[in-house]
């Protein structure tokens, strides 16, 4: 007799742990399948910030959703800490969107008087106040936004504290390549190939991530494409620091102890997870700007993440034409945020079979030729 498992999720990212996570608490009997070592994967690579805000021009659905959850992360880390008796890495630092040039400052201002209406703690602050509270900023600085509740957590870390709990509760994870994917038309179970053996499960979580793109069987590739991010380590006094961030995807962020981590780029590089000389030189250069002592600080580490981004910039979480076949993908820049929320909101809606009314933006049949769709895939 073979196993039946519940449900297989398929990548062991953020987006995928979340949804197990989310599922176990529920009773279901989870396996994860993901890779032990693969460059370029988006969760290993990221800042950590939690901030809801990014670039986002408008309140979008994606903003508001990014800030539900923001809420949700004090009680997913209180209680992830109290099962692992790790903090995941947790700073809560506080984040400043600071301007340079009166282009950035007229942004900063057009986009403060919106996002005031739902970050309440949010604080529009002149030159004089952000150089009396943080005198290490840049003096050409004009104004910025200052929102104290945004910290951060320590990526790798999370992952090893979900993961540890999904096992804690009996869930199940094995490191193998998947290598192919079917679902038998009379019993409507699931048979997923690995390089460890074949599993079988009712239904299917596809959070591969960037490999998404690519059809593990049954036909289906999500619209979602690899943007590489570079991230720079340097070696300096993080205590006490706030988060420094542009208008226009570079930060500053207090990494651990006398560390900076400091990114990113964002290419359009194909599936080349590659750290190179002048996306590196480019970040230096740039946050210099922003925190003029980086200037003399030593280089400690650097690496490139691939985060999965969707046409239209926003996650595929739910339903996709395959019945019991489900997707959590593109994430994009947002994974380690919204990864624990959103598996929350995805759990439910596998376990009663009604996706929640907040997952209908990001529904995945959105994009009418998901079967269909082709990237040119870089190796």
């Amino acid at each position: 007799m073979k196993k039946i498992y519940g449900t297989i999720i398929l990548g062991n990212g953020i987006a995928g742990l979340g949804t197990a996570l989310a599922l176990q608490k529920r009773g279901e009997d989870t396996l994860i399948i993901g890779p032990a070592e693969n460059p370029g994967r988006a969760t290993e690579a990221a800042s950590g910030i939690l901030d809801p805000v990014l670039e986002i021009e408008n309140p979008t659905h994606l903003f508001k959703m990014n800030c539900k959850a923001a809420a949700y992360y004090p009680s997913f880390l209180k209680e992830l800490k109290k099962a692992t008796g790790s903090d995941s890495g947790f700073i809560g630092s506080g984040l400043v969107y600071m301007a340079l040039t009166e282009e950035h400052e007229r942004l900063l201002k057009k986009r403060f008087a919106w996002q005031k209406k739902y970050l309440k703690d949010a604080r529009l602050l002149s030159a004089g106040q952000l150089l009396k509270k943080w005198p290490y900023l840049s003096g050409e600085v004009r104004s910025g936004v200052y929102l104290p509740s945004v910290g951060k957590v320590h990526a790798s870390q999370l992952k090893k504290n979900v993961l540890c709990r999904i096992r804690q509760m009996g869930g199940r994870a094995l490191f193998g390549r998947i290598k192919h994917l079917e679902k038998d038309s009379k019993t409507g179970f699931f048979k997923v190939g690995t390089d460890r053996g074949v599993y079988f499960s009712k239904r299917i979580v596809n959070a591969l991530g960037c490999w998404g793109s690519q059809s593990v069987g049954l036909g289906i590739k999500f619209p979602v494409r690899p943007m590489r991010g570079q991230i720079l380590i340097l070696k300096g006094d993080s205590r006490k620091k706030v988060i420094v961030h542009s208008l226009d995807g570079l930060y500053i962020v207090p990494f651990e102890q006398n560390r900076f981590l400091t990114g990113s780029t964002l290419e359009n590089a194909g599936f080349r997870p590659r750290v190179t000389a002048k996306g590196i030189a480019g970040i230096r250069r740039r946050i210099t700007r922003y925190l003029p002592e980086t200037k003399t600080m030593p280089e400690a580490a650097a690496w490139a993440g691939l985060r999965p981004r969707a046409r239209d910039f926003k996650p595929l979480i739910g339903k996709t034409r395959i019945e019991n076949y489900f997707a959590a993908a593109g994430y994009y820049r947002s994974g380690i945020l919204i990864g624990p929320y959103m598996g929350e909101l995805l759990a439910k809606g596998i376990l009663s079979g009604k996706m929640p009314q907040e997952l209908k933006p990001f529904d995945p049949r959105r994009f009418k030729d998901t079967d269909n769709h082709r990237l040119i895939l870089h190796r």
